[in-house]
């Protein structure tokens, strides 16, 4: 590839973050601050509104923040200087008074008003950009990440923990309870905790970040226990593993099942593998614990590299089903469910026992995996997927996707192919990987914006992780694909339904 082809790969990445940073330019608070409204309306040019609010939610902005410091590291110092003077005003805007920030699924900042929105404290699957955060105010990230967890966990003993936390004051002194962690039997029964593995990753990711930053061992120690509940929770033959290690009685998931499986004690929110929990805990999860194993040194990483492959190898066996090429719904003995196991009430209806398809997301997991590792059998599984995804030719182990082909997942799937690339040290995922990040530009770019869909006729997302794909595309030409920020497949949409919500009785000022 050209200087001139690395340039074509930068350049749609440089003019996405251009035009974010001139459409969602603060001209709503009456301050002229740095902070960027929400997502962009293509038909109008005006960001998107709730209510008639302008917001600006940092935890909806992290991949953009990834792209604004990938093209500084890539030569480009006008956004380092972007990011730099939007964060550092941001930070201190969005904090509350215990040091948790407004944003995520259930609180946000108002632009225009210029204040928080303020509801529930909800991380799910976004990941932040620690790192960065770190960089613009470390003191501020720590005392997130003490305030993420004192205001989430209900019992350090336990671990037991509730998605939603409250915002507010709470006893310092208490920071990384000193309790001691007892583990104890699973799964637990409480009727209002949600000890969900989309907000339990984001904890543990959280604290070991804090770890590699700052060196806080208590948070590596209380991230390794936590990991260690949802290896707990697997089945002992099967090793699958469920989304949650608490459930409720009655069981809003058995409710929803056909006899026999709607009697069965045994079948639970703690047993059931919907399509959700394969996407979420055996992909997102999955790639969010690899990643940390490669950031962190062996010795210290080594936990959840450990569940990150049970859990695949696990899905592999008993969810995986080559004929059809899709993961399917079972239970965790490793029973496959079926849409018409379940009735449309409940909360296991049928549209959560759909098969999952391969997909660009489910590549990118194996051949991640294959990439830490380099176990072959993990390449031969990423193999399979891509066979089941339609590649054809010959790129190596793996097959390739053919020259413009519609693939599901295509922005995940160019990552896939980089680690492919690196696993196996083939030029031609490398090639692959540019061939596509490349026609997907061309495919999505509306006005200098990189759009979510490419018949898109509403709103293009400033957090378009495509942008993020180029410049790994492009670093990966020359060896520096170490200097741009790693993907972690987060996002966090914005979910009103729950503004103005507190956790319930458990919760108090100094938990």
């Amino acid at each position: 590839m050209t200087a001139m082809d690395t340039e074509s790969l930068i350049r749609p990445a440089a003019g996405h973050a251009a035009a974010v940073l001139e459409l969602c330019a603060d001209r709503y608070s009456g301050r002229g601050t740095p902070m960027l409204a929400d997502h962009v309306d293509l038909s109008t040019g005006e960001p998107e509104r709730w209510e008639g609010r302008v917001l600006s939610n940092l935890a909806r902005q992290q991949h953009f923040l990834r792209v604004l410091v990938g093209l500084d590291a890539l030569g480009e110092s006008r956004f380092g200087d972007a990011a730099d003077s939007w964060i550092g005003h941001a930070l201190p805007a969005v904090t509350d008074e215990g040091g948790l920030l407004h944003w995520g699924g259930h609180s946000t900042y108002a632009l225009d008003e210029d204040a928080p929105l303020p509801g529930n404290h909800e991380l799910k699957c976004v990941y932040p950009f620690y790192d960065y955060l770190h960089r613009v105010d470390p003191e501020a990230t720590r005392r997130f990440v003490e305030a993420f967890w004192q205001r989430h966990i209900w019992d350090w003993s336990t671990l037991l923990f509730n998605r939603h936390g409250d915002y507010g004051p709470w006893d310092r002194s208490r920071v990384w309870e000193e309790a001691e962690f007892l583990a104890g039997p699973l799964p637990i029964v409480d009727q209002t905790a949600l000890s969900f593995i989309n907000t339990g990753s984001d904890l543990i990711y959280a604290a070991a970040e804090l770890f590699r930053l700052q060196g806080e061992e208590r948070a590596l120690r209380w991230a390794a226990n936590l990991v260690s509940r949802y290896d707990q929770i697997r089945h002992p033959r099967t090793g699958l593993g469920a989304y949650q290690f608490n459930h409720r009685e009655p069981c809003r998931v058995r409710e929803s099942f056909k006899p026999p499986l709607g009697d069965r004690p045994d079948v639970n929110e703690a047993t059931v593998l919907t399509s959700g929990t394969i996407v979420t805990r055996g992909q997102r999860a999955a790639l969010t614990f690899l990643n940390l194993y490669s950031q962190l040194a062996e010795d210290r990483g080594r936990a959840f590299l450990d569940v990150a492959l049970r859990d695949l190898r696990a899905l592999w066996e008993h969810s995986w089903d080559a004929a059809s090429g899709c993961f399917h719904p079972v239970l965790y003995d490793g029973q496959r469910l079926r849409e018409q196991d379940s009735e449309q009430r409940g909360y296991c209806p049928p549209a959560k026992l759909v098969k999952v398809p391969a997909d660009g997301g489910a590549l990118l997991t194996w051949a991640r995996a294959c990439r830490v590792t380099g176990d072959e059998d993990l390449l031969e599984m990423a193999a399979a997927l891509a066979g089941a995804m339609g590649w054809t030719g010959d790129g190596g182990p793996v097959p390739l996707p053919a020259p413009g082909e519609k693939l599901p997942d295509p922005v995940s799937a160019v990552f896939g192919l980089l680690d492919l690339h690196e696993a196996t040290g083939e030029p031609a995922y490398l090639e692959a990987a540019a061939s596509l990040g490349q026609a997907l530009a061309a495919e999505r770019t509306r006005d200098g914006l990189l759009a979510e869909d490419p018949s898109a006729a509403g709103a293009a997302s400033q957090d378009n992780v495509l942008a993020l794909a180029l410049l790994h595309c492009a670093a990966a030409r020359d060896g520096r694909r170490h200097l741009v920020p790693p993907y972690y497949p987060g996002g966090n949409p914005w979910d009103p339904k729950i503004v103005v919500r507190t956790v319930g009785p458990r919760d108090r000022a100094d938990a």
